[in-house]
């Protein structure tokens, strides 16, 4: 009875299952071994992706593999969250169409997408709901307008704001951003915009507010040489929820 050998044991013969602890003799030749003795595979790349299912195809019951760019398909994808590695930025556009007069009588021309006074009221106040992600911080509110005659704006006053539905009494009023005063007086060469980047409360909150636009403004004379084309508000994100 051999102890030990040397050599790859090619030559080896007359071995019985009683011999080799654990293993009988036709899983010596079939190549089959129980897993009670197998080690775990720890090392990387101990294991080819072609031995196994692993494609970037969106193909059922396989083990996702990326392809040489990194990418792979999926079809639906479940999470609770999706969060970018930076923060994005995005544009949320309310054009004058989306805006309602404070007062019903009041006389104005509406055109394609753009409010004027046109032949009616000199002084004129509007609002419009907004409606952006909930989570997003807002960045800065612009205002667009036009101003290509002799007749200018000589009040503007353009504001984002959200009202409290949450209070036990009532419904408190907070001012997010606004321009005031702002004035095209002198100015008749076309398009203007007026902007504030300091906004108060600026994470949306949809849960517990409520969110609109409110612009009023004067002007020298109603014609439809002076035109209101709606706000800009930019906004960024880390995190889309579902």
């Amino acid at each position: 009875t051999a102890t030990s050998f040397s050599g790859s044991g090619a030559a080896l013969t007359g071995l019985t299952a009683s011999q080799i602890p654990n293993l009988d003799a036709a899983k010596i030749t079939t190549g089959a071994l129980p897993d009670s003795r197998l080690a775990q595979i720890t090392s990387a790349n101990k294991v080819a992706n072609s031995a196994t299912t692993a494609t970037s195809a969106n193909t059922a019951s396989t083990i996702v593999a990326r392809d040489a760019s990194g990418n792979f398909s999926v079809g639906n994808v479940t999470a609770s969250a999706f969060k970018f590695p930076s923060a994005q930025t995005y544009v949320y556009q309310v054009t004058a169409s989306a805006f309602v007069p404070d007062n019903h009588t009041e006389s104005y021309d509406r055109g394609s997408g753009l409010i004027s006074p046109g032949g009616g009221d000199t002084s004129l106040q509007f609002h419009a709901p907004v409606n952006l992600p909930n989570g997003a911080t807002v960045t800065k509110v612009t205002g667009m307008f036009l101003d290509i005659g002799a007749e200018d704006f000589t009040d503007i006053d353009l504001s984002l704001r959200y009202f409290s539905t949450v209070s036990a009494t009532t419904y408190p009023s907070t001012t997010m951003a606004e321009m005031l005063n702002q004035n095209t007086t002198a100015f008749s060469a076309g398009k203007i915009e007026f902007e504030d980047t300091s906004i108060t409360g600026a994470v949306i909150d949809n849960s517990s507010r409520a969110y609109s636009l409110d612009v009023t403004f004067t002007v020298t004379a109603a014609t439809s040489n002076t035109r209101f084309y709606g706000a800009r508000i930019e906004y960024t994100m880390d995190t889309v929820s579902p």
